[in-house]
């Protein structure tokens, strides 16, 4: 098997225009190419938005037009804002690799979106890696990691493509709507959520600071002017 990656990117443009940008992205050319007949021991993906400037990874930058990190109106290509793109990580037999990436290269460039490449991807270094298990581990624990670890990245993603609905009025993309009260925003996502963090009691803090609220991995910004930042335990 070959364990290979890219990265799709969205341009400001319709039917990418929405927040179900990246649901679009799954939409039109993940959940085609999935389903395609071409057997993946596994898939998952994960959007980012990011300046040109910091985005350096799983991808050559300077392959990627400015013009998909320009906003409608903005047509100065000197004015870079953010880029929007979805890292999509499969494993696929080593013979039908060239025909898979082939067609994906298609569905791709039929949306209107962008990739600079399709190159390898370090799965045991990423999956098996210490943010998931501890270094001083065997090979052979660390590659039992590994697999259990994006074995539940596979399960995910292969929930929400089964969740993707078409949105006839943009031709994008969204997820089915959920009317339980249980989920009170309208997601599935959230009954898993809860149950993932039931599970494992994950532990889960928000950053508070008196102007904004963040996460670790999306902190309040540092000239929010707020002062001091404080971390709050909260439970789902």
């Amino acid at each position: 098997m070959a364990y290979r990656q890219t990265r799709i990117f969205a341009p400001y443009s319709s039917p990418f225009l929405d927040q179900w940008w990246a649901e679009t992205i799954i939409g039109h050319i993940i959940k085609p190419l999935v389903t395609s007949g071409i057997h993946l021991n596994w898939f998952w993906f994960s959007r980012y938005v990011s300046p040109r400037s910091g985005d350096v990874g799983d991808c050559d930058i300077n392959q990627i037009p400015e013009i998909y990190g320009i906003y409608p109106g903005n047509q100065n290509p000197q004015y870079s804002d953010l880029y929007r793109s979805i890292r999509f990580r499969y494993s696929v037999p080593n013979n039908f690799q060239d025909e898979f990436e082939s067609q994906a290269m298609r569905f791709i460039e039929h949306a209107g979106c962008a990739v600079s490449d399709f190159r390898d991807y370090d799965f045991l270094g990423d999956m098996g890696g210490p943010r998931f298990i501890e270094n001083n581990v065997s090979q052979v624990r660390k590659e039992e990691r590994a697999n259990l670890v994006v074995d539940y990245l596979h399960s995910i993603s292969k929930l929400i493509v089964d969740c993707i609905e078409v949105l006839h009025t943009t031709e994008g993309f969204s997820l089915e709507k959920s009317t339980s009260m249980e989920n009170p925003n309208g997601s599935i996502f959230e009954s898993l959520h809860h149950l993932l963090c039931n599970m494992t009691n994950v532990p889960l803090n928000v950053l508070v600071s008196e102007t904004a609220i963040g996460t670790y991995w999306s902190p309040p910004p540092n000239n929010c002017g707020g002062g001091d930042v404080s971390a709050v335990p909260v439970r789902y």
